[in-house]
């Protein structure tokens, strides 16, 4: 029998917790049996603290029953939080137990100011998904900060997605918004709006990607007439879109 928390497992080998396992967290929970898919990473799961982004670029903590007093981030000063943007996603590493890694999306403030309803101005900000340490002060240090993807514009406000999750297969995944209006300019707003179907670009797309950035190698654009629209290793692609054409890899 193992007991890590409040939760008692079989004496099986502990891999993956079911998502129904959270059902019943904080509470007391029995897992009845061993399964050929045996219980999570108990330690790195269940051990670790509830995060919480506000749309104004705070970053708190829910821990032990309650919410730490000050925040573990504040992003505000980087990012544009009007419209519906700015602290939008956030996801905690599977193995978050030894890497103490934790996952943000959010509208970067790329050049100080804040443009709605212009989908065309070259000043418009870009959302970004980038890697954080949160240590166990549940103070972040920003220095740790290690973007993944960026330069996904955020065109007329709204419409910017963020959420961000890590799958069964280890990767992350990101929902990438339309932007509102098409960055082109060339389609029109909302049901106008035709930015999901430039394969080039990555507005308006899933990605799946690795904990640092990489590619998944079934990933399912990886053809000659592929490239990364954002790679995070120096000399990379940095710009969100490939100008030749080519599809986005990161993209499913």
């Amino acid at each position: 029998m193992h007991v890590i928390g409040k939760v008692t497992f079989p004496s099986c080998p502990l891999r993956t917790i079911s998502q129904a396992f959270w059902k019943c967290w904080p509470e007391r929970c029995h897992v009845p049996a061993c399964t050929t898919r045996s219980y999570l990473r108990a330690a790195a799961t269940i051990l670790r603290p509830s995060s919480i982004a506000t749309q104004t670029g705070q970053l708190r903590v829910f821990q032990n029953g309650a919410l730490v007093s000050t925040p573990a981030l504040d992003l505000s000063g980087v990012i544009c939080s009007n419209s519906e943007r700015g602290l939008l996603g956030v996801a905690v590493d599977p193995d978050f137990a030894n890497n103490r890694y934790i996952y943000l999306y959010y509208t970067f403030n790329k050049h100080s100011v804040c443009p709605t309803n212009q989908p065309t101005n070259p000043n418009i900000p870009v959302n970004r998904v980038s890697r954080f340490v949160l240590p166990a002060s549940n103070v972040i240090d920003k220095a740790t900060e290690t973007v993944l993807v960026d330069n996904m514009l955020s065109p007329n406000g709204n419409h910017n997605g963020g959420d961000l999750h890590f799958g069964a297969d280890g990767y992350l995944y990101i929902s990438v918004g339309d932007g509102g209006a098409d960055y082109a300019g060339d389609s029109g707003g909302g049901g106008s709006n035709d930015a999901a179907r430039d394969q080039f670009i990555l507005l308006g797309k899933i990605l799946r990607i690795t904990s640092d950035g990489g590619l998944p190698p079934d990933n399912p654009w990886m053809g000659a007439d592929s490239a990364r629209c954002y790679d995070p290793a120096t000399g990379g692609n940095k710009t969100g879109r490939n100008a030749d054409g080519k599809k986005c890899q990161e993209r499913l």
